[in-house]
């Protein structure tokens, strides 16, 4: 009976810890999806992001129209990347970027 429940107590602890290190492993798992999703959406944008950089003004006013269409389709369809937040962060970047150019 003492017996019992010691050896029950390691068993208890170990089905603890290998419930936890399944949740950390899912949230793992789960960060590293969304970081794929948003860097396969995000770098559809590069073309359209490098006239901000290094292109003229003209450049950027012919490139926002096709780059607002890519925003609009990444808030559509992207998993990850879809919330006002974000897109309202990516879009304060951006008119950042204009004013500095």
């Amino acid at each position: 009976s003492s017996f019992a429940k010691t050896t029950d107590q390691p068993k208890s602890e170990t089905i603890q810890l290998i419930k936890r290190w399944n949740q950390i492993e899912m949230e793992a798992i789960e960060t590293v999806n969304e970081a794929k999703d948003n860097l396969k959406y995000l770098s559809t944008l590069h073309r359209f992001i490098e006239p901000l950089y290094s292109g003229t003004v003209q450049s950027m006013i012919d490139t926002l129209p096709a780059l607002m269409n890519s925003i609009k389709m990444i808030y559509s369809i992207s998993r990850y990347y879809n919330t006002e937040e974000r897109v309202a962060n990516m879009l304060s970047k951006i008119t950042d970027q204009m004013v500095v150019r």
